[in-house]
Formats: C-alpha cells, structure tokens, sequence
C-alpha cells in the first residue's frame, strides 16, 4: 500500500509514529513535496520519534506554503512540542498559546482541545494550583467539545502525573483508570505507554517493587510500537532511580550518565541531576552532590523554577547544608524554599522541608523544632510510604540530640527496618553518612551497610518508651490503610 494521508493518518491516530518515520524515508526534498496535511502529521511523528531539525524544516516549509488555519494551528502546537523538548518552557507555552488562537480562529475544535491539554499538561508541574483549576477546567471543557477519547485520556494522564508529583497517589490512580477506560474505545499505543510511565512512577511512590517492573515493562514493550524517544528516557531515568534506591549504584551512574549525555532532554536532564545529586550525597562525597545541584540550578532559568525536580533538589541542598554543619543556613533555606512552592501544594516537598527544618534547627541548639515536626506530623508525614523512614529517622535524630537516648534508638531503629523491607538501601546508606561515614564505591557502601546499620536487638521498655512504641504501632496500622 503506498504510504499516503489517509495511512498515515491510521498509524498516527494508533500511535505508530515510529512507523510513520521509517515509512517517509530522509530525502528532505521529497519531504517538503508532501501535502500539507501529510506534512504535518509526519513533522508530528518525527518530533515523537526525536528528529527535531527535520520537524522544525518541514513546520517551516508548511508556513511559507500559505497552509490552511488549522494546518497553521497544528504547526504551532508541534513547534510547541519541540520548544518543548529543547526545555524552552515560556516559548513552548507561547506556540501553545498561538495554536490556541489559531485554532479558534479556524473553529477546529480538535486543534483548539489539544493546544488545551499540551499547554495544561506544560504548566502542570511547578505553577500554583489556583491557576491551574482554571486553566484544567477548561481545558476539559475544550476535550468534551471535541469529543476525541485521546484528548480526554491524554489530559487524565496529565493530571496523573500532577497529582503524583503532589503526593496525591490515590487521585492519580484514579485519572489512569479513567484514561485506560477511555483507550479501550480507541487504543492509542503512545498515550498507553504514557500511562503505563505514569503508573511506574506511583509505584516507586508506593514502595512497590512488582508494580514498579510491570508498568516499567509494559512501558519499554510500546515503546517498541512508537518510537517515542523522550518516553524511553523517561524509562531509563526511572530504572536509574530505582536502581540508586536499591543500592546498585554502579548501574545507576551509567544509566544516568547515558541519559546526561543524550540530545533534547528537557525536564529529564533535571531528574537525573536530581538522582545523581542524591546518589553522590548518599555515599558522602558531598563536593560531587554539590557539583551536581549546581549543574542543576544553572538549568533553572529555562525552567519553571518551582517545577517537581527544582522541589526534590531544595531537599538535597538543605541536606547538604546540614551535612556541611551549616545549620542555620540549612534552615532559612528550608523556610525561603517553602515560601517559595507554597503555592504549588505539594505536601511531600513541605514534609521533607519542615523535617529537614527542625532537625537543622534541633542540631544548632535552637528551640522550635518539636513544633515544626508536631506541624509535620499534622500534614500527614506517616502516611507517605516513601518518606515515612525517612521522617522517623529525622525524629529520632532530634530525639537523640536532646538526651531521649531510648526513644531515638526506637525510632531510628524503626527507621532501618522499614527501609529494609522496603529494600530501599539508598536512604540507609545516607543516614549512616550522616554521621562522617564515606563510600568510594557500590562495594563500600555494602560494606558500610552492613557494619553499621543498627542492630535488632530484643529490649525491655520504659514508661516513655512503650508510649513511643504504641504510637509506632498506631503509624504502622495507619500506612496500611
């Protein structure tokens, strides 16, 4: 069948653009020979697939060709998507904008739907919530006017990811059930893949291993199917996470450093900065974390500066402050970086912040951090799977510094036990770091796990701490709801 509008149209709207790219060939003349309608779906799959200057030529050749008002649109919206990918975030948002009048101007309410849901799913992460709502509403008013399931199912899996990046798992779960509902009516093998992203993601939340390397899997099988380049480093940054997490360090670095080194990374260049910043803290070689954050917020600029990586890096830098003894500007770094997301309301940021808080202030000798953690505690810190150790130990650590030796022992030894069944050796190693200790390489830091992790001892409680011990039980029962 000779490759034409109508087949490539069938192979987008499954997304096959992977297809679609090997289908066209690379003769940039006969490219710009195509019809315009043809033009633009393969300058979409080419952005896809990572071939940003061929996209950019044709949606160039488009507007110089007096395209239609909804060929025009549609330019605009991939020209967005490839701003997009270059991690030009205000000139993304600008195409988007532009895509929208367009489109409107045109009365195509597909191309005015989808300028909706690229520009909402562009902003989601790092603008406040009470701008978003509007911007969410209607957005959702334009995919309901359109009546295409993979717009709908596209802007469920956008709000997925933005409640995830809240700390607000069981929202995002229920977006994706609604997208995956969606696709049965007309399966879509790119925005599947994007769920099945989505979901892995929840599942590191979660704690859930299994989880974790199903939807990985189903992720890394489409992207088999569609070409999608950022999805598979979307991929690879995952595993390298879940690598660092796990204690493989050596597979982490290489996986992070692949995903460093590639072309049009875009926000994935700010994870990974954010894992090998964690990674290098972890093993105590602070000048590298150092190093590494610094990489990190010279990328700020072109970025929303309070987007989810800048979030998970404020953590790191006010856990390097503390680890440099640097403790009151460990603190007002806390406080400003708290100000700063506040409008955001991302709970997991402002519970590790205030944790990281009141420990800086506890070491420093100053009053207050007993009512920063009790603050903590009201947002609902035990309730987060993947911080719940964490915040333990940071208890334990400020219990510990004011003299309630047997009820920081508790607790911190709470603290390594969960971290253990969560097979979660990163966090351990980093606590054990705290104290001076440095690991060179994956083998020492085995090593230095397993000589210093505290040990399980049985223990005969006093009065303050069967209280302590109660109120872990009561935390534990509360995790498994």
């Amino acid at each position: 069948m000779a490759f034409d509008l109508e087949k490539a149209q069938e192979l987008f709207d499954i997304g096959h653009f992977s297809t679609i790219s090997q289908s066209v060939g690379t003769d940039s003349g006969h490219l710009k020979r195509l019809a315009p309608e043809l033009r633009l779906l393969v300058a979409k799959a080419l952005v896809y697939t990572g071939k940003l200057k061929p996209a950019s030529d044709l949606l160039d050749s488009l507007n110089r060709a007096g395209a239609s008002p909804s060929i025009v649109a549609a330019s605009h919206i991939v020209r967005g998507l490839i701003y997009k990918r270059d991690g030009r975030i205000e000139d993304a948002a600008g195409e988007f904008r532009q895509g929208l009048r367009c489109a409107k101007d045109a009365g195509d309410r597909i191309q005015c739907a989808w300028a909706h849901a690229h520009l909402f799913r562009l902003l989601a992460d790092g603008h406040a919530e009470t701008e978003l709502t509007s911007l969410l509403s209607t957005a959702r008013r334009a995919a309901s006017e359109a009546g295409d399931p993979h717009i709908s199912a596209y802007l469920h899996d956008s709000v997925a990811a933005m409640e995830a990046r809240r700390g607000r798992p069981v929202e995002a779960e229920r977006h994706l059930r609604v997208a995956r509902s969606l696709l049965s009516l007309r399966p879509n093998a790119w925005i599947e893949q994007l769920l099945a992203l989505n979901a892995s993601c929840i599942a590191v939340m979660d704690c859930d291993s299994d989880a974790f390397l199903k939807h990985s899997g189903d992720a890394r099988s489409l992207a088999q199917i569609t070409g999608h380049v950022n999805s598979d480093l979307t991929i690879e940054t995952n595993d390298a996470y879940v690598a660092l997490v796990s204690g493989h360090f050596d597979r982490a670095s290489a996986l992070l450093q692949k995903v460093l080194q590639s072309q049009g990374t875009g926000h994935i260049e700010l994870a990974a900065l954010e894992s090998l910043a964690r990674m290098h803290l972890a093993l105590g070689d602070l000048e590298k974390c150092e190093e590494a954050l610094g990489r990190l917020d010279a990328l700020r600029p072109q970025h929303l500066s309070a987007s989810y990586s800048f979030r998970q890096a404020a953590a790191l830098r006010v856990r390097l402050l503390v680890r440099q003894g640097e403790f009151t500007s460990a603190t007002e770094l806390a406080e400003a970086e708290l100000a700063e997301f506040a409008p955001v309301d991302d709970t997991l940021s402002q519970v590790s912040l205030m944790s990281l808080s009141a420990l800086a202030t506890a070491l420093s000798g100053r009053t207050g951090a007993s009512t920063t953690l009790l603050d903590v505690s009201l947002l609902g810190a035990s309730s987060f799977r993947e911080q719940y150790a964490q915040y333990t130990h940071t208890c334990g650590s400020i219990l510990a510094k004011s003299g309630h030796s047997e009820s920081s022992s508790l607790l911190i030894g709470r603290s390594f036990r969960v971290w253990r069944e969560q097979g979660n050796r990163c966090d351990s190693l980093d606590a054990i770091a705290s104290s001076g200790h440095k690991a060179e390489n994956e083998a020492a830091a085995e090593r230095l796990l397993r000589e210093s992790s505290p040990v399980d001892r049985p223990t005969s409680l006093n009065s303050e701490s069967r209280a302590m011990a109660i109120n872990q039980l009561a935390a534990a029962l509360d995790l498994a709801y």
